[in-house]
């Protein structure tokens, strides 16, 4: 039941967008309230992630450091070495 409520207040918050666009109180090049949300919660994920102090940040699994060394080596580089 709590999905329908959300899939019904976006589709609110688009209509409003929508007529906003009519009136001119808003440009079809400004951003939907969709893309707003989703920014806000890139936002938000970002600030839990990186700020050990936030609250949130106990809920998200621990993280491991993993360092990858990639070595390249040219082709005559190599042969030099087997030379």
């Amino acid at each position: 039941m709590h999905h329908r409520h959300v899939a019904a207040d976006k589709q609110r918050l688009e209509a409003s967008f929508r007529r906003a666009i009519r009136l001119g109180l808003y440009t079809a090049d400004d951003p939907t309230p969709s893309q707003l949300a989703a920014d806000w919660d890139d936002s938000l994920f970002t600030n839990v992630l990186y700020n050990p102090h936030r609250v949130l940040r106990v809920f998200l699994p621990r993280t491991t450091l993993i360092i990858y060394l990639v070595v390249t080596l040219s082709l005559t580089n190599c042969q030099d070495r087997l030379q």
